[in-house]
């Protein structure tokens, strides 16, 4: 201590004790024991001789941690012991921040006054030029009552300044003298933005009350009556009403049990819903509460009034639903016990220990685990009792007691600064992330080294994110009104989204540069009532008593919710009538006590589906018997987690991640995590599958190694963390590259480009939506060496059929009855009754007098008679159009396009809603609730594709697809049953889920498939009930298949492709040609996130480390960051049937192809090879080209120089043969012959490498 001035004589003439260290020790021995010192020195204390008083001492220095705070006082009549400073210092000195405090002093009857007039906040870190300050000043009323504050914020910022306002009501004579009368909140300008008004005693604004009792409460309302919540009072002061603006009433009643009044014995609702109380008057302790279905809890405590019993229906005082039980000894660690009863009236429960030090803080906590085993994890404090490390979960032997942490264990260490900031977290695996903090500005570096920096403004809030990216820095800026609500944001493109708000802060618009402007209207309670898009359409909501949603209205339909039919406090019953597709929906709810889901009964139409659910006293689900009476029964380990699902057994880890699930065919799949981080490292079913995974610091997927297909995968990714490259090499034959992907994006997280070598897929954006492509250039290279060009008058090539099945047009494909007006110049094929079945006209357009122009044939062997056929040099059908006009292609279906230089462009249509409508192939309408309900076939005329149908929070439960012949119906009730009605009749599946894993379908006749996912939830592999493979599919970066998916109703991260090849995601559809949403989503999962506001955008185009379950946000893989999978055989083909697909094509001999194609027709794969069949698309690849040859032997002649080749069947002759040039080709097929005619190219099977590509 010094108090010394410069004479070294102490301004004290006595001696005096001071505290000069405290000591804290959390009582624990051992590893978490925990010392802390705090060290007090001082200096300059005074002594007023003329008052007989010590004035204390002027500065005062607090030492503890790694931080030195200093306290300066005042000392003179008017103030003293009053602190005027506040530093914040480290060990060495530097300043980091500091707070000055003004004081006002005047003096009344003898007595000083002192308010405080200012706080300024200064921020040095640890740089004591230029800081940042921020300042708020105050003014009292003569009772010492705020009566102003003045927020400077920045004082070096004019333009930030807010008040607020505040008047009081006194009546002395009632010693009230501090209730506030009216609040008021104004910009720098005055400009009032909020306003509230206070009553009192029943009495009108204004008058001073008698009691003090507030009885009403307004607030300003911009654009409307103030909403005003009113209050009564019993004689003891208690509310027994309170009435909302709305005019509904909530009743308190006191005095039925409690004769002193002090607790509310009953509440009564504004539905006349009544809940009962029963209070221990002594302590307060809540002892029963009897809910509005006459179902009551009881809770029993112990001596020391701690609960120790909570008993709920179904549960007994024997066997409560919870019992707590303490072992405090007072000496440390201390330890409470949660017991979960698991099964009604049974010993079995599930336990939890927590242990605490002597300072209350959590040390320790155990859990359950399986066998005679317990999960622990510890936590550790520094010396200002903030978290400095926490172990990974990890096993010991069961023990009741407090056991000595393991800290060979790994750890998580976290270090703070001066002002308890967090500025270094040190994860298991010793990778770092660092935060550095300067004048209002924050850097973060993530574990790869990457940096983000945020600036803030005086009140706190981000004001600026920068990204930075390749050297490039990417600022996103942030604006909020005087209330901080968020008005405005401005993306690295200078894009702006905007919002507006009511004086009662809820957002009354939104112009948003993918959606537009949407508009908002509320009731007085703050229920949204209405909403208006974009597109001008406007929903209705309405609400009951206690503000539940009672009905949804628009113009195309309405829902409406019922509720407390059967119990109170409960969804009864939903009623969609949807008038697009004129189908009237019911579905019914039923519950237990506990008021758990029991029965849902959907009726759609005529047709009803039950689900019925039960449960254990964890409310865990034990079974639930779906629509076909099937019963899915659940059980549970000692760990509190699923142990099987109809026979299929899960184990798991200390961090409650998956390590096997045991099929019943024997089948195994195990799963391998690191032992630092948890991520998962390796899937292996058998021999049939196994992934190896590698990841970077920050867990982004950097290799997959696919052990069983001889697939080595390498990503990178950019400093924003999307991804930039996917590269696939052969681990067969020294890692010779086969695919190599690169994607491009701009700033703000549009996907620019998808390229390999010549051929790529370019996207160009407009002004709205500004995140989804306008345009797609595609460049298409093939290698299809040998074609029969069609041209026409001006001899250019309009369309071409080649020898690898492939057809190309000029134009589009488009189905017809009669195809009786092909104009001039057309190439014609007639059936034997001499009616056209098809022509390709000199615009490039291909007709079929087919259903659509889809492919419907497996493969294309059987041409049938009197079949227009192209056929390769090994005498292979590669496509054809047979007497019925049905199109057959080994191939793809190529639609607008040059044919000369396969380079297409188009553009994508959107709404005003930012939704898509149109693209090459599709026409997509919406319904007023802005959900996809229908998909035609090129335009608005075109032929419907499917339509879907939703329940009330916008599910999808039905499905209809329009295909060859016939309709096909499909029903979605819950995850588990699915139904499909079509011409051949009902088909019925089940689905079975582990921790909302897909992991084994049964069909209608009871055979089942296992599915062994990848880490993404993504259906990898299928094998039967004797663990042979059925399937196995393959996915492109961003989910697009790349080879299978026939099998599986639901492929790439467990989600549904439809036959538009859109993937139902939930809230909207997703294109995985594009990697992008084809609407705009409704939720920004991050704003401060910038690449988030990409509305469009998957999973933050980082598609191996997250996934969105849902279609609203994404969320990291249960791996820990990680993704993808490997590509089997020597043989990969990969098509799409949306628009803008990719095309990939390799074979080991020929090497690798890629491009880019609108249209898949059908096809499947043969021997060795792989095939594709997605939503009806399909694409045959054949290892054996014999295996497509026709049976018929070959005579007569060719004319190799025009690659055209007339074959003659040994069975029967050509009854008629017309062939004729003039204004491009002309051909008629033959009448009355069963034979078949083909163009063929002749050729020797082409090889090439990817080196001479």
């Amino acid at each position: 201590m010094n108090n010394t001035a410069n004479t070294n004589i102490s301004n004290l003439g006595f001696n005096i004790w001071v505290v000069a260290n405290i000591t804290k020790n959390n009582g624990i021995n051992g590893d978490h024991n925990v010392i802390s010192i705090t060290h007090y020195n001082y200096s300059g204390g005074k002594y007023d001789y003329e008052d007989k008083e010590f004035r204390g001492f002027n500065y005062v220095e607090e030492k503890i941690g790694n931080k030195k705070m200093i306290h300066k006082f005042h000392q003179d009549d008017g103030n003293k012991g009053k602190e005027y400073e506040t530093q914040f210092l480290d060990n060495y000195s530097n300043n980091y921040s500091k707070k000055e405090f003004i004081w006002n002093v005047s003096e009344q009857g003898g007595y000083f006054i002192t308010p405080l007039l200012e706080v300024s906040d200064i921020s040095y870190d640890n740089v004591t030029t230029n800081p940042r300050i921020k300042n708020i000043s105050y003014e009292y009323d003569e009772f010492g009552n705020i009566i102003k504050i003045h927020h400077k914020g920045d004082v070096y910022n004019a333009d930030d300044d807010r008040y607020e306002y505040f008047e009081y009501l006194n009546n002395s004579d009632k010693w009230i003298v501090n209730k506030i009368k009216n609040y008021t909140l104004t910009s720098l300008n005055n400009t009032r933005i909020k306003n509230t008004l206070y009553l009192y005693d029943g009495l009108n604004y204004g008058i001073a009350p008698t009691k003090g009792s507030l009885t009403a409460k307004q607030d300003w309302f911009n654009n409307g009556n103030n909403p005003s919540t009113n209050y009564t009072y019993n004689s003891f002061g208690n509310v027994i009403n309170e009435t909302n603006a709305n005019g509904k009433r909530t009743d308190y009643f006191y005095g039925i049990r409690d004769t002193t009044n002090t607790f509310v014995d009953r509440i009564v609702n504004a539905k006349n819903h009544i809940t009962d109380f029963n209070y221990e008057l002594g302590t307060g302790n809540l002892l029963w509460e009897i809910d509005s279905n006459d179902v009551g809890k009881n809770y029993s405590y112990d001596v020391f009034g701690r609960i120790i019993k909570e008993v709920r229906i179904y549960d007994s005082q024997s066997f409560p639903t919870k019992n707590y039980s303490y072992e405090y000894d007072g000496v440390a660690p201390e330890e409470i016990k949660i017991s979960h009863r698991e099964i009604n009236n049974t010993a079995n429960t599930y336990d939890e220990y927590t242990f605490y030090d002597g300072f209350g803080n959590v040390v320790q906590i155990k859990k359950e685990a399986e066998g005679t085993r317990q999960i622990v994890t510890d936590t550790y404090y520094n010396e200002l009792f903030k978290i400095s490390k926490q172990s990974i979960p990890y096993f010991v032997s069961f023990n009741e007691s407090y056991s000595t942490p393991d800290t060979s264990k790994r750890m998580t260490n976290y270090t703070y600064d001066v002002l308890d900031r967090l500025v270094q977290t040190i994860n298991p695996d010793n990778t770092k992330r660092n935060i550095t903090y300067f004048h209002w500005n924050i850097s973060f570096i993530n574990e790869r080294g990457n940096r983000k920096n945020q600036s803030m403004n005086a009140f706190g809030q981000i004001v600026e994110v920068m990204g930075i990216n390749r050297g490039e820095v990417y600022v996103t800026t942030y604006s909020y009104n005087t209330s901080g609500d968020l008005m405005g944001i401005k993306d690295a493109l200078n894009n702006t989204f905007n919002f507006t708000y009511d004086s009662l802060g809820r957002k009354t618009s939104m112009k948003d540069p993918d959606m537009g402007t949407w508009k908002y209207g509320y009731d007085a309670v703050g229920n949204l009532i209405n909403q208006t898009d974009n597109r001008n359409k406007t929903i209705y909501m309405r609400y009951d008593e206690i503000n539940r949603i009672k009905e949804k209205n628009a113009s195309d339909g309405n829902i409406t919710y019922i509720y407390d039919v059967n119990k109170n406090n409960t969804l009864s019953q939903i009623r969609i009538i949807n008038d697009n597709l004129k189908t009237n929906i019911t579905i019914n709810y039923s519950y237990d006590d506990r008021l758990r889901k029991i029965e849902e009964k959907t009726q759609i139409n005529n047709l009803i589906f039950v689900n019925n659910w039960t449960y254990d006293s964890l409310d865990r689900i034990t079974s639930l018997e779906i629509a076909n009476g099937e019963k899915i029964n659940h059980t549970y380990n000692d760990q509190n987690l699923l142990l099987e699902v109809n026979g299929i057994n899960i184990t798991y880890n200390e961090k409650n991640q998956p390590l096997s699930r045991v099929y019943t065919s024997s089948l195994i799949t195990n799963l391998s995590y690191n032992n630092e981080n948890f991520r998962l490292t390796k899937i292996q079913t058998d021999t049939k599958q196994n992934l190896n995974y590698i990841y970077d610091n920050v867990g982004d997927v950097i290799s997959i190694n696919d052990t069983a297909n001889n697939r080595l995968y390498s990503m990178g990714y950019d400093e924003l963390d999307r991804l930039i490259y996917t590269n696939i090499s052969d681990t067969t034959n020294n890692n010779e590259q086969i695919l190599n992907l690169n994607f491009t994006y701009n700033r703000i997280g549009n996907l620019m480009q998808i390229a390999h070598n010549k051929n790529n897929l370019t996207f160009y954006y407009s002004n709205k939506p500004i995140h989804a492509p306008e345009n797609i250039r595609e460049l298409l290279y093939l290698t299809d060496n040998k074609k029969f060009y069609l041209r026409n008058s001006t001899n250019n090539p309009i369309a071409w059929l080649s020898n690898k099945g492939n057809i190309l047009l000029q134009g589009s494909c488009f189905s017809s009855v009669s195809c009786d007006n092909p104009g001039a110049d057309s190439f014609i094929i007639r059936n034997s009754t001499n009616t056209n079945v098809a022509f390709i006209n000199s615009s490039g357009d291909l007709c079929l007098t087919q259903v659509s122009c889809k492919d419907n044939y497996a493969s294309c062997n059987n041409a049938g008679d009197g079949s227009f056929i192209i056929r390769n040099g090994s005498n292979a059908n590669m496509s054809y159009i047979n007497r019925t006009g049905s199109l057959c292609l080994l191939g793809s279906l190529i639609q607008n396009i040059n044919v000369d230089t396969g380079e297409r462009n188009y553009t994508l249509t959107y709404d005003n809603n930012g939704n898509l409508i149109q693209d090459l192939n599709n026409y997509y309408e919406y319904d007023n609730m802005n959900r996809m309900i229908r998909v035609r076939e090129k335009s608005v005329s075109g032929v419907i594709i499917e339509e879907y149908l939703y329940d009330g929070n916008g599910k999808r439960m039905m499905k209809n697809v329009v295909k060859a012949g016939s309709n096909e119906s499909i029903y979605y009730i819950g995850d588990n049953f699915v139904q499909v009605r079509n011409s051949s009749g009902i088909f019925n599946t089940t689905y079975y889920y582990a921790d909302n894993i897909l992991i084994a379908e049964k069909d209608i006749l009871g055979k089942k498939k296992y599915y062994h996912p990848d880490h993404l939830g993504s259906t990898s592999l299928i094998t039967n009930s004797t663990g042979q493979i059925i399937e196995e599919t393959f996915y492109l970066p961003f989910g697009d298949v790349l080879e299978g998916g026939d099998e599986s109703r639901y492929g790439y991260n467990s989600k549904e492709k439809d036959g538009t090849g859109l993937n139902y995601y939930g809230a909207r559809y997703y294109k995985s040609t594009q990697g992008q949403f084809v609407q705009a989503d409704s939720i920004i999962m991050n704003i401060y996130e910038p690449q988030t506001l990409n509305h469009y955008t998957y999973v933050l185009n980082n598609p191996y480390k997250y996934i969105d379950p849902n279609g609203l946000w994404a969320v990291i893989t249960g791996a820990g960051g990680g993704g993808g999978f490997g590509i089997p055989g020597t043989r990969l083909s990969f098509y799409r049937s949306a628009s803008a697909g990719i095309y990939i094509s390799y074979d080991k001999q020929s090497g690798f192809d890629i491009g880019v194609i609108p249209e898949l027709i059908r096809g499947r794969g043969y021997g060795a090879g792989f095939g594709l069949d997605i939503s009806g698309t399909f694409f045959p690849y054949a290892s054996n080209r014999a295996d497509l040859q026709t049976r018929s032997t070959v005579y007569g002649f060719s004319i190799p120089a025009l690659g055209i080749e007339f074959i003659e069947s040994n069975q029967k002759t050509f009854e008629g043969i017309s062939i004729f040039a003039g204004v491009g080709y002309g051909y008629e097929s033959y009448k009355g012959s069963t034979d078949s005619i083909a163009i063929s190219s002749i050729y020797s099977d082409y090889k090439k490498n990817l080196n001479n590509e």
